[in-house]
């Protein structure tokens, strides 16, 4: 259930507002397709995010965020820090926005 997902991110992160609510239900409904105008930009933005991610929390490194766990939020700190190839990643991400249609 999503109650579950928003009371465990708020355990997570207790300072979360509710905007980040609103993102977490946005993305868990809508997959990656809202962060997708096109494959390059896409690129580009994860570069500048990676480029930009600073010391963070202790994450886990996919957190199921929709109710029937066909989505997963990956952060990016584990996921670099076990080498995983980021080209490959961000073909999944752009399939995951082509063929995933939430609602």
């Amino acid at each position: 259930m999503f109650s579950k997902i928003v009371s465990d991110h708020s355990n997570r992160y207790p300072t979360m507002q509710i905007q980040d609510i609103y993102k977490l239900a946005y993305q868990a409904a809508l997959g990656s397709e809202h962060a997708i105008s096109s494959p390059s930009i896409a690129r580009q933005s994860l570069i500048l995010e990676i480029n930009e991610m600073g010391p963070g929390p202790d994450d886990p490194m996919l957190d199921s965020i929709s109710p029937n766990q066909e989505i997963v939020r990956v952060h990016l700190r584990p996921f670099l820090s076990v080498g995983v190839n980021m080209e490959e990643s961000l073909k999944a991400f752009v399939l995951t926005s082509e063929n995933y249609h939430g609602d």
